[in-house]
């Protein structure tokens, strides 16, 4: 199955940059960028978690404890990320991997393989990439937190996430195109504003 087509390439870089301003304004201190960063990095992070572990009350453990180091090194660090968005992705997913690891030490889980099981979890959460999959759980996170109605959250799924032209989603949402680049255009600019680039 083919996630993107180029269109959503070029729309997902779109919400790169705009990511970038709202990290850049949780790092410097802006308390209500820091909660919807927070709350963006809470969904990836349990999409990411979901693809490890089984246990919803472990997961969840696992999801605190890893935003309150990603918090700790925002903090301390006065965080300005180069690369935007995919620096602070490998930001999380590098805190994840240390806090799960420490997790399965304490728990002393030797899974076949026995001291592999940091090499396979380390292969489970690759910090030095980010997968298409995770580009995905971002842009669904932001679809899903910035605040769209059903309508504007239809219309982007199938424009960002199933790479459907405007003319194939006003078809199947019996629409016309106007309405439908109206819906997105109204969409996007809503997401500007949970990102904090308004």
């Amino acid at each position: 199955m083919k996630l993107f087509s180029p269109h959503t390439v070029n729309l997902s870089m779109f919400s790169e940059s705009i990511s970038t301003t709202l990290i850049n304004r949780a790092s410097e201190g802006d308390s209500e960028s820091c909660n919807r960063l927070m709350e963006l990095s809470q969904w990836v992070l349990s999409r990411l978690t979901t693809r490890l572990l089984d246990d919803q009350e472990e997961i969840e453990d696992l999801i605190q404890d890893t935003l309150t180091v990603v918090i700790k090194v925002m903090a301390t660090e006065k965080l300005r990320l180069e690369n935007g968005r995919h620096s602070y992705i490998k930001l999380l997913k590098s805190c994840l991997r240390n806090v799960v690891g420490n997790h399965l030490r304490k728990l002393q889980i030797a899974p076949a393989g026995g001291s592999d099981n940091l090499k396979l979890l380390e292969n489970l959460i690759d910090d030095r990439v980010e997968t298409i999959e995770e580009t995905r759980d971002v842009t669904e996170g932001v679809i899903r937190l910035s605040g769209l109605n059903e309508n504007e959250q239809q219309v982007l799924n199938l424009f960002l996430l199933s790479g459907k032209s405007t003319a194939d989603i006003a078809s199947q949402m019996n629409m016309t195109p106007a309405n439908i680049r109206k819906i997105r255009s109204r969409a996007f600019q809503k997401i500007r504003i949970y990102l904090g680039e308004d």
